[in-house]
């Protein structure tokens, strides 16, 4: 007998894998032979053609492991939200200097496991797909294993963020089974093992960040760094580059946003230094500087937020990103439903267009810059549709 994999993801007009980019297109018909085998709980490969068994086999879409799986998304075509962002924790067993949630061992907050169950069915029921998770550190929330657990028998995946410094091969292998996980994001910002844990004030947690990192690849787990650029990282920058593309880990630089840690850490003075370091990396870093490359990592204001993203802090409140926390209250989770807070998100839609757009609107390139990071610009100019400095900057306007 033939049943559902866990790996796959079902919509109206696709079959996705959920560990990897793969898409596959089918029509409806597919898509409605697909659903009554679910509905049923049987496969019948009888009333497909022989061709398209042999891909439904070839490509892992079903298999004969059964794991009372549901690989069907809901429909609801007046939600817009297909991603949740839930910080677990705000403690942390590092004090980054940088940090926009002020982690520290000393915190405590830690977000309600059934509150957040309630919650994310209720999304997952309307359509939302993705779902990651961070911190503070994530894994010093004891139940990050039993939402595991709880996602990876729904249609959804999910990305972890965490500095990695706790985790040792016998979690690393445990993280290799769950199908929902797409990837693991870390962040490492100097090249110089001794400098990385100053800034993250952490004995060896270069070593052990990189140590898990080489683990992750072993078990076959996706990984993306995070590199901030700061008034003194320019040429660890680079080295992390290079010794980065040497293990084919993808690093996506960026700049502060000035909240948390970072508004008494960072000078000022530097912001365009800092921004048009951004600017030079990544156009070196492609071999034909090519606008469309440059648009997709320039452009901040385009993130999701306002509109597929939603965000949930450690004490459960609901918000629209995790650098907009103390704006646009939607609710928490242990009094609001999802589709509630989706439509209180919908009530300031007047505000939220501001999100995509700043006050510079006859400048040449808004196009181009989508006016940029709300955040940045929230924090830099104390207005919502302020000016995102750090994008005129990196775009040569300043």
């Amino acid at each position: 007998m033939y049943f559902f994999s866990k790996n796959i993801i079902i919509e109206k007009n696709q079959i996705s894998k959920r560990r990897s980019k793969e898409i596959y297109q089918i029509n409806s018909a597919l898509f409605n032979i697909l659903h009554t085998w679910y509905l049923n709980e049987k496969v019948d490969l009888n009333d497909v053609d022989e061709d398209i068994s042999a891909f439904l086999i070839n490509e892992g879409i079903i298999s004969h492991k059964k794991d009372n799986y549901n690989p069907f998304v809901a429909e609801n075509s007046s939600v817009t939200t297909k991603r949740i962002f839930v910080q677990l924790t705000d403690k942390c067993n590092l004090r980054c200097k940088h940090c926009y949630a002020v982690g520290s061992p000393m915190n405590s907050k830690s977000i309600d496991k059934e509150s957040l169950f309630i919650f994310l069915d209720d999304a997952i029921n309307n359509g939302v797909t993705q779902i990651d998770f961070t911190g503070g550190e994530i894994f010093m929330y004891k139940d990050i294993f039993d939402i595991l657990d709880h996602l990876d028998l729904m249609p959804v995946t999910t990305n972890l963020f965490t500095n990695l410094v706790l985790c040792n091969e016998k979690t690393i292998k445990k993280l290799s089974e769950y199908d929902c996980l797409r990837k693991v994001i870390t962040s490492l910002d100097y090249f110089d093992p001794q400098k990385h844990n100053e800034f993250r004030q952490g004995k060896m947690a270069f070593e052990r960040t990189v140590r898990a990192m080489d683990l992750l690849q072993k078990y076959n787990i996706d990984i993306n760094v995070n590199t901030i650029v700061l008034d003194d990282n320019h040429d660890d920058v680079w080295k992390l580059a290079e010794y980065l593309d040497s293990k084919r880990i993808p690093i996506f630089v960026d700049n502060l946003i000035w909240e948390g840690r970072a508004t008494s850490f960072a000078n000022p003075k530097n912001i365009g230094k800092n921004a048009r370091f951004v600017a030079r990396f990544l156009q070196k870093r492609i071999a034909n500087s090519s606008a469309e490359y440059l648009d997709e990592n320039f452009k901040s204001g385009n993130c999701g937020v306002g509109k597929k993203l939603m965000f949930i802090t450690a004490d459960g409140q609901i918000r629209l990103c995790p650098s907009l926390t103390d704006v646009f209250p939607l609710g928490n989770i242990e009094e609001t439903k999802f589709i509630d807070a989706s439509k209180n998100k919908d009530n300031v839609s007047k505000i939220l267009e501001k999100l995509t757009e700043c006050q510079e609107k006859k400048c040449r390139l808004i196009n181009i810059c989508k006016g940029g990071c709300r955040a940045r610009a929230y924090y830099m100019t104390k207005n919502i549709d302020g000016i995102d400095t750090i994008n005129c900057y990196r775009y040569g306007m300043i």
